[in-house]
C-alpha cells in the first residue's frame, strides 16, 4: 500500500490530459482546498487509473468551449 497526497496525485495526473482537453478548447483547471489535503492508502498504480478515468470522462463528456474543475 502507498500513502499519497490527493491534491498532489489528481494535479499530476491532470498535467497528462491538459493537452487532450487543450486540443478540444476545454479549460482544466486544479483548485486547491482543505480537503485537497487529505491523504489516500491505495495501490498507486490503482489509484493513477483511478484519476485518470475521472479526468478522461470529464474531459470527454465536456463540449469545446467548456471547463472540467478538479
Amino acid at each position: 500500500m502507498d500513502i499519497l497526497a490527493l491534491f498532489e496525485s489528481y494535479s499530476q495526473r491532470g498535467h497528462v490530459w491538459s493537452a487532450t482537453a487543450e486540443s478540444k478548447g476545454i479549460r482544466l483547471e486544479f483548485r486547491s482546498s482543505p480537503a485537497s489535503e487529505a491523504v489516500i492508502e491505495g495501490q498507486s498504480e490503482d489509484i493513477c487509473l483511478l484519476l485518470d478515468n475521472i479526468i478522461s470522462n470529464a474531459v470527454e463528456a465536456t463540449s469545446p468551449g467548456g471547463a472540467v474543475t478538479v
